[in-house]
């Protein structure tokens, strides 16, 4: 029955469909509403003591963060404006000093919020940061269609702005880079355009921002698919005022989807840049154009809707690539002149004997590289099996491999098919057209097409009794094919190619596709139909047995009632103790992360220290010293998280101090991290049970208090733990326990935690071990203070 309770869960998640939506607001922010922020009485009195804050200009990064004519701009600017209108305060913007100029003013205290800045372990020490806000992904830019990552750079010259995180990362990472290092974003982009480097890798929203702004276009733009590489913005405080951080990242959470929407849309763009496929050329491919404005082409005369020739009325090429052409046509304003060939093999001729410049639609082999060279393809198609309507789904290309096939004559797919498979059956047919009447006649089994010509032929020509059985693993990419001795035209066709908008070769796909033809019916959907309604037949019988058993067993069933509780409390038991375990294993990341970036940093510095002439005898005992006591804090940790789970097999008497410091240690670097002081006052006395089970209770107080700070944003939270005349006391200052809970908050599975936050098990086995299995008492009270109090007494116990 498990591996059918298993099936219907899997069944029942693959059926569910996740909508999301988002309500369009108004765009305009200059009509933003000051909106209630939830802030706190201190928090409003700091506003009103600091009603102006002063905030960091950069002189030049676009598009988040500038300075034009003595204005503040851009992204940053907009939404830290945004912010003060929503908390009603002035920003005062500081302007004309460098990065590490700002970065120190801010360390003392000379500039309240530094915009725009990443997040990093050294500028955590001494600054405040909030949530990041925007984020910015690097990018490679280039006029070179061969260039789409890093490895495709090396060996090439990259300009990179000097200084910059980029440089030391491409040096460190990628050392075969050749850089040019150059002062700002702007002459990066400029190198590029003037030929002086092959690429330039940025930030993708300054970079394209500033080719817009300055005209200085380059053809491709290619995001970088490494995390290293994708980088938050935050906002960050000075180190004396920790409280307008939580005033900033209140107003924050208050900004709409809308309102942060209509702020990208104004400085990063809504959409792909539209690049003029003219101001990504060179000098050399401008005059090239200038002298040759009329390019040749030969296209497939016969392979409608890709492309084929109206002889009705001359020769008029129409199709999917001829819509391409006119185009690029109009872009560079130039002119496709068609060639008259009878045939595709005619065609490719003519391109070999130099009679026409361009082929518009062809595959690269290599038998056609010999005298053409190729655009990247800008068709790319599944290949579909086209069979008689009654022969059934087919699963894959094996399953006909041995039938004749039929292609037209000089195909590139015929050379490929015979090649992967050497005993395929081919038929040649003279054109596209047989093809499809070879498979409607009988004289073959099957075709091979792409979807929009088999949608073509079949609709055209009412071709009904046959139909689309299946899809191959192959695609079909087309290309431009250029004479191989027009490197500039390539250049310039590759250029066009990719400025066109995906939505216009869309528009040209949909006016020539039209109606498709029919999908072939999969029939694994009806076997998966078939499973679930088995799935549903078996429930159904499952449910029936069920009760049949229920009703057989009732009487033994009260019997076994009192053995069933017990499991139950076990079971709850383990449950609890799973939840600690999950509490612990989150401190001891807490624990650990300080000293790890310790060891790193030790280890990073010490080539460092060796090539500065260092380390010598006393350096490295003084480093072995330190690595040690750091690892041995370590090792110490997982100790003190072995012993808190080792299972006691007998009841002794321990120490309450001692477990409870055992305990803390712990969950030291976890409170620390949420600045929750927490404070021992012990007189100590020994408690008789099982050592890790008081542990537990111990902890999921102190966990639940330390949640409750946190959500309830208490400023100075802390917990107080006493010890005195047997009893426990563990108070905190976090607004106490609604009285109309208080008495049902030892109850098993009652929680207020969010869903996924807390299983509602943790204080009812707190109050199970401390009454049940050690003899004491464990209740909450509020206190006076505002808070709540656990009180553990143990005067009673045996």
């Amino acid at each position: 029955m498990k591996l059918l309770l298993q099936t219907i869960i899997i069944l029942f998640s693959l059926g569910l469909n996740f909508i999301y939506a988002m309500p369009l607001e108004n765009k305009v922010l200059k009509n933003t509403k000051k909106i209630n922020i939830n802030l706190t009485n201190k928090e409003k009195d700091f506003l009103k003591k600091h009603p102006v804050i002063t905030v960091h200009n950069e002189l030049d990064y676009p598009p988040y963060n500038f300075n034009e004519n003595g204005k503040p701009k851009g992204f940053s600017i907009d939404y830290l404006n945004l912010l003060a209108k929503k908390l009603g305060i002035q920003v005062k913007y500081i302007s004309g000093y460098t990065w590490a100029e700002f970065m120190d003013m801010a360390r003392n205290n000379k500039i309240d919020v530094m915009l725009n800045i990443m997040r990093t372990p050294e500028r955590e020490k001494f600054l405040h940061f909030t949530q990041p806000y925007a984020g910015t992904k690097k990018a490679i830019f280039t006029n070179d269609s061969k260039v789409q990552t890093l490895r495709d750079l090396e060996g090439k010259t990259v300009s990179v702005i000097k200084g910059y995180f980029m440089q030391h990362f491409l040096e460190a990472y990628h050392p075969d880079i050749h850089l040019k290092l150059e002062k700002n974003a702007r002459d990066c982009i400029a190198s590029v355009k003037n030929g002086n480097s092959d690429a330039t890798v940025g930030s993708s929203g300054i970079m394209r921002y500033l080719m817009k702004q300055n005209k200085l276009y380059l053809a491709y733009g290619h995001l970088i698919n490494d995390r290293r590489l994708s980088l938050d913005l935050n906002i960050a405080i000075s180190p004396a005022l920790p409280m307008l951080r939580d005033i900033l990242q209140k107003a924050m959470y208050s900004v709409s989807n809308s309102e942060l929407r209509a702020l990208k849309e104004k400085w990063i763009g809504a959409g792909t840049l539209k690049i003029p496929v003219s101001g990504t050329l060179t000098k050399k491919e401008l005059e090239y154009l200038h002298k040759n404005n009329v390019v040749k082409m030969c296209i497939d005369p016969d392979w409608e809707p890709i492309e084929f020739a109206d002889r009705a009325d001359g020769y008029i090429t129409k199709g999917i690539s001829t819509d391409t052409m006119k185009c690029i046509g109009e872009n560079l304003n130039i002119t496709f002149k068609a060639v008259p060939t009878k045939n595709w093999s005619e065609s490719q001729r003519y391109l070999q004997e130099k009679k026409c410049d361009i082929l518009p639609t062809a595959v690269k082999t290599k038998k056609r590289e010999m005298y053409a060279q190729f655009t990247y393809p800008y068709l790319d198609y599944k290949l579909a099996i086209i069979t008689k309507e009654d022969q059934g789904f087919v699963s894959s290309l094996m399953d006909v491999i041995d039938k004749p096939i039929a292609r037209k004559k000089g195909s590139a797919l015929i050379t490929k098919l015979q090649s992967l498979y050497p005993a395929v059956n081919i038929v040649e047919a003279k054109d596209a057209l047989e093809s499809f009447k070879m498979v409607d006649d009988g004289r073959a089994y099957a075709t091979i097409s792409t979807l929009p010509v088999a949608s073509h032929y079949i609709n055209k020509y009412d071709l009904k009794s046959i139909g689309i059985a299946g899809y191959t693993d192959m695609r079909l990419r087309l290309s431009i094919a250029v004479r191989k001795d027009n490197p500039l035209l390539l250049s310039i066709l590759d250029k066009a190619l990719a400025t066109i908008p995906q939505a216009q070769h869309k528009l040209i796909y949909d006016r020539w596709v039209g109606r498709q033809v029919t999908q072939p019916f999969n029939y694994l959907y009806l076997f998966y139909a078939s499973i679930a309604f088995l799935v549903i037949v078996l429930l159904g019988l499952y449910r029936q047995y069920i009760l049949k058993e229920a009703n057989r067993g009732l009487a033994s069933a009260i019997k076994s009632k009192t053995e069933e509780n017990l499991k139950q409390q076990q079971l709850l038991q383990e449950q609890s103790k799973l939840a600690a375990m999950g509490e612990m294993i989150g401190a001891i990341a807490h624990q650990w992360r300080q000293p790890l970036n310790a060891l790193g940093l030790s280890i990073q510095n010490l080539e460092y220290d060796f090539n500065d002439g260092q380390v010598d005898e006393s350096f490295i005992k003084r480093y072995v010293k330190k690595n040690k006591e750091t690892i041995e804090f370590m090792s110490q940790t997982i100790d003190d998280f072995r012993n808190f789970f080792k299972v006691d097999k007998i009841k002794e008497a321990f120490s309450a101090q001692k477990a409870i410091d055992e305990t803390v240690s712990i969950q030291e670097a976890s409170l620390k991290k949420h600045n929750i002081s927490l404070k021992i006052t012990a007189h100590d006395f020994s408690i008789y049970g099982f050592r890790s089970e008081f542990q537990q209770v111990i902890l999921n107080i102190i966990t639940n208090a330390a949640y409750e700070l946190k959500h309830n944003k208490i400023q100075n939270p802390k917990i107080d733990i006493v010890l005195k005349d047997e009893i426990i006391t563990i108070s905190d200052n976090a607004l106490g326990i609604d009285k109309t809970i208080l008495d049902r908050i030892f109850e098993p599975y009652f929680t207020t935690k969010e869903q996924g936050e807390g299983t509602g098990i943790g204080l009812y086995m707190s109050k199970v071990i401390i009454e049940e299995n050690m003899g004491g008492s464990l209740t909450a009270v509020n206190t006076k203070e505002g808070g709540a109090s656990f009180i553990i007494d143990f005067r009673k116990a045996i």
